[in-house]
């Protein structure tokens, strides 16, 4: 094998190791208030850890693993890839007039950002989170802790999730560092938290052909070097 091609091969084969830096999956623990009308949490993941902070109108809050655990049943709160339903945190946000914007902020950008949600409207009040341009998957939706069944929670056009009562999990598909939507109508509040995949990987610099050709050339050349100056020794 030439040294071009074992160059090759080792450059592809460090940045895949680089690269790979997904985590089991893992929910927030919501742990402060902060300042800025929100909460303050972390997502431990296996490849280190990122700062959540939740911006918005909410009316309650369980923080600190603490308070009565309402995503239950756990087959409610979970799916495909999500082996484990959330804990006991949770941020019971509310909306109506203002045009409020809910936001979800990370440290580092995330993969494959999951919503859970509890009792979003009720069974008189259709309640709505209208996501704008970011397109979601509903992949588990059930009954809850303040009732509700499958057909409950519901995907409208425009990227709009609709409840009444509805309970369960939505997945945005990518890499995000921000979550943002509206929240039209008001109710005493809807139970939310979010999880992800892990940390996106960091890109990782690959050098062009043209670069490795030359510095196969050098390798080689000193080497030739070496060899002439031992000869001559």
């Amino acid at each position: 094998m030439s040294i071009l091609p074992r160059l090759s091969l080792a450059t592809l084969a460090l940045a895949a190791a680089l690269s790979a830096s997904a985590t089991a999956f893992i929910w927030t623990d919501w742990y402060a208030a902060n300042s800025a009308s929100g909460f303050n949490g972390r997502l431990a993941t296996g490849s280190g850890e990122v700062a959540v902070q939740y911006q918005g109108r909410y009316t309650s809050a369980q923080i600190n693993h603490s308070g009565t655990n309402v995503w239950q049943p756990s087959s409610t709160y979970t799916g495909a890839e999500v082996d484990v339903a959330p804990h006991s945190d949770l941020i019971g946000i509310t909306g109506g007039s203002g045009a409020i914007t809910q936001r979800l902020l990370f440290s580092q950008a995330v993969v494959d950002p999951v919503l859970a949600i509890v009792s979003l409207g009720r069974s008189t009040l259709t309640a709505y989170f209208d996501f704008g341009d970011l397109d979601f998957d509903i992949i588990s939706s059930g009954f809850g802790a303040f009732g509700g069944n499958a057909s409950t929670l519901v995907e409208l056009p425009g990227n709009v999730l609709a409840g009444t009562e509805g309970n369960g999990l939505i997945r945005f598909h990518g890499t995000f560092s921000e979550l943002s939507w509206q929240v039209p109508v008001a109710e005493s509040w809807a139970g939310i938290t979010v999880g992800a995949l892990g940390i996106a990987a960091q890109p990782v610099s690959v050098a062009e052909p043209g670069s490795l050709l030359l510095t196969a050339l050098g390798i080689a050349g000193a080497a030739r070097l070496r060899r002439s100056r031992h000869q001559l020794a």
